[in-house]
Parts: structure tokens; C-alpha cells; sequence
């Protein structure tokens, strides 16, 4: 079988395949064949779109009524002019020309000749959608209350109003703060509140209170719902008595307590009969807070001559200071009685007042401080 197929292939014996075999021939046989591919390409392309396909199997298939035109068309309102001049009540213009809205587009063509004219689209926001609700903000580090009170735009009063908080307290990082929507104050509603008693005790109208919390009337309240106050200030606290003045130097009713034991030298006194320390000087505390009751009496901590008696009714709310000569001033804050007057000399251990929880204060003791040269400095280093 070999020897068969090679005697077929042998160019001396089989002369058709001899001559495929030669470089020339073959060349003019792909040449040819490329020819022909151009050809038919260049036919193909200048068929007609709408003849392209009738000479294939398919088209002999598909019956002929079906061979038609199709279009399709969207039914449209009929488009109203628009005149744009009417929003610029302000201008006359010399001439009126109406306009065709494409709403696609969002342009306005004239139907007269003229130009262009693209509409004003303005966005409004509703007033229903102002947000109205309370929020909680957690302090971070390096904030205060104005700028706190900044950031929701509210004023600092509204923010300590709301937080419970005095001008002179602290906030600190991780605290959490309540923030008003708006500038007021918010209340609880207790029994027996109507909105025109709440209305009264804020200083604002009832229209106010209840169109801010959307309330139906005047009735529409519960027991225990919190309602917001826009424009309103917590009532003025009611005013401290201040002590009836007695006979001779002496203020405030009642016997005065007796001072202290008797005891001599040059150091200082402690200032009342309890040793228990609430609190101790510290950065932005610049006293101690010695525990106490209302029978606790104040002794003066060295001879002087009494500087200044004040019956504040915020920090140091009624208070003393004793001026000790070279220097040397004490301070008593918080008093519930004073027995003294300005200008009265008092002596070491003589009772001046008694322990109580005026001012700023949220239990009774005293508060004690020692000033130096007009600088306060820790009490402790006297004892």
C-alpha cells in the first residue's frame, strides 16, 4: 500500500499533481480566490436595505401582505402656548410673544419668530417639612456650650435652659445634651395644665404652642407630654427672703449659736463644727465644700473685720468674707443666716452664720476659701 500511494504522488509519474507543486501556480490560484471574495463583498454591499433578504430561503417563507411599512406614533395633548413675560410683572416689553413648552426638553420655543426662550424652574420647600424634633448631641473635646449652640442655631440660653445647666457649669466629653429644634424651652405637661396656663408661665401666646406642636386645640394635651415652647423663657425663680434685720449689728431671727471652743495661735480655724470634705480645690473649684446641716454653725477662722456680706441668690448665694489684715481674706459661701454686718469686727471661733444651700448649691454645706494677696489658694495648706 505504501509503495501504491507513493507511486501516485511521485511528480514523474502523476503530472496533475506535479504542476500543483510548483511556487507560481499556487500563486495565481490565491490570487484568483481573493478576487473573487472582493468581488462578491462589493455586490453585496450595494444591495438596497429594502431588497436585502428577498433572495434568501426565509423571504419565500413569509407571505407577502406582510411586507409593509409599520410606524408608530405617540398620541399627545394638544400643546398650550405659554406666555413666560407673565412672571416678570415688572417689564414691559414691547412686544408679546407666546411660547410652546417641550417638556422634554424644558425649553419654550416661540411661534413667531424670535428667540429661544428657556423656562424658570424654581424648587420650593414646603414649611410642613422643617424638622421639628428634640436631639442628642454627645460632647466631644473642644466643645463648649456656644459653640455647640452655634452648630443647631439655637441661643446658649435655650441649650443650658433645656440642659438644666448654670453659666458657670462644666460640660465634658461623652455627655450627652438635649437640643431644642428651635429657640425656647420645652414642659412636661403636668395635671391640671391647660395651654393657656402653660402659655402664661412662658410668656408666649397659646396660638404659638399650638400651632408649633401641631395641636388640634386647646384640649388636645395629655398628661405628661412634652411640648415645645418656641420664643419662651422658664419663669423667674421666686425671690430669696432676705433676713429681717434686729437690733443692734445683728441679722437674721433666732438665738445665735455659740462659737467655737476657745483656741489660740496664729493658724487658722476651721470653719465649722463637720470635717467631712464634698469637695476640694481643684482647677475651677477654688475652695473646699465641708458637709453640713441647717444646724451647723460658720466660725470665723481668724480675728478681722468683716469686707463683704452679699445675699445673692446664684453662686456663692449668701455669703461672707472676712478681711484678716497682711493680706489675708476668708471666704463663706452657701449660708443659710448671717449674723453679721459689714464693717463689724468678729473675732476667731465667733459664729457668723449658719451652714445652708444658697445660690448655686445642691445640698447645704459651706463653701471655704482662703485668698492670699488676691489670689485663692488651697485652704488645706492651713491646716
Amino acid at each position: 500500500m505504501k509503495n501504491r500511494l507513493s507511486d501516485f504522488f511521485s511528480p514523474a509519474r502523476n503530472k496533475f499533481v506535479f504542476v500543483l507543486t510548483k511556487k507560481g501556480v499556487a500563486h495565481v490560484i490565491i490570487i484568483l480566490i481573493t478576487v473573487t471574495v472582493i468581488i462578491a463583498n462589493t455586490r453585496i454591499s450595494a444591495l438596497r436595505a429594502e431588497t436585502l433578504g428577498q433572495n434568501m430561503i426565509i423571504s419565500d417563507l413569509v407571505p407577502a401582505d406582510l411586507d409593509e411599512e409599520v410606524i408608530e406614533t405617540i398620541d399627545q395633548p394638544a400643546q398650550k402656548p405659554i406666555s413666560y413675560l407673565d412672571e416678570f410683572s415688572s417689564v414691559s416689553p414691547k412686544s408679546t410673544a407666546t411660547a410652546i413648552v417641550d417638556d422634554a426638553a424644558q425649553v419654550a420655543i416661540t411661534e413667531t419668530s424670535g428667540a429661544v426662550v428657556k423656562p424658570t424652574l424654581t424648587t420650593t420647600t414646603s414649611p410642613n417639612l422643617v424638622t421639628r424634633r428634640v436631639q442628642y448631641y454627645i460632647v466631644e473635646g473642644g466643645d463648649t456650650v456656644s459653640t455647640i449652640a452655634e452648630k443647631f442655631d439655637i441661643s446658649t440660653n435655650t441649650l443650658l435652659w433645656e440642659n438644666r445647666l448654670g453659666e458657670r457649669d462644666f460640660i465634658k466629653p461623652g455627655q450627652q445634651l438635649t437640643i431644642l429644634p428651635s429657640d425656647g424651652v420645652s414642659h412636661q405637661v403636668g395635671k391640671g395644665d391647660t395651654i393657656s396656663s402653660v402659655a402664661k408661665k412662658y410668656g408666649v401666646s397659646e396660638d404659638s404652642i399650638l400651632e408649633y406642636n401641631q395641636l388640634v386645640d386647646a384640649s388636645a394635651i395629655d398628661v405628661s407630654q412634652i411640648l415645645l415652647i418656641p420664643g419662651g423663657k422658664p419663669p423667674a425663680p421666686p425671690p430669696t427672703p432676705v433676713p429681717t434685720r434686729l437690733a443692734g449689728t445683728q441679722f437674721a431671727s433666732g438665738p445665735i449659736p455659740a462659737g467655737a471652743p476657745a483656741v489660740s495661735g496664729a493658724n487658722l480655724l476651721w470653719p465649722t463644727s463637720g470635717h467631712k470634705i464634698n469637695q476640694y480645690f481643684r482647677y475651677r473649684h477654688t475652695g473646699v465644700d465641708i458637709e453640713g446641716d441647717y444646724s451647723s454653725p460658720i466660725w470665723a477662722a481668724q480675728n478681722g473685720t468683716v469686707e463683704y456680706v452679699s445675699y445673692q441668690t446664684y453662686g456663692y448665694g449668701y455669703h461672707i468674707i472676712i478681711n484678716h489684715g497682711g493680706g489675708l481674706k476668708t471666704l463663706y459661701g452657701h449660708a443659710s443666716k448671717i449674723f453679721v454686718t459689714p464693717g463689724q469686727q468678729v473675732s476667731k471661733g465667733q459664729t457668723i452664720a449658719m451652714v445652708g444651700t444658697t445660690g448655686r448649691s445642691t445640698g447645704t454645706h459651706l463653701h471655704f476659701e482662703v485668698i492670699v494677696s488676691g489670689s485663692k489658694t488651697n485652704p488645706l495648706s492651713y491646716y
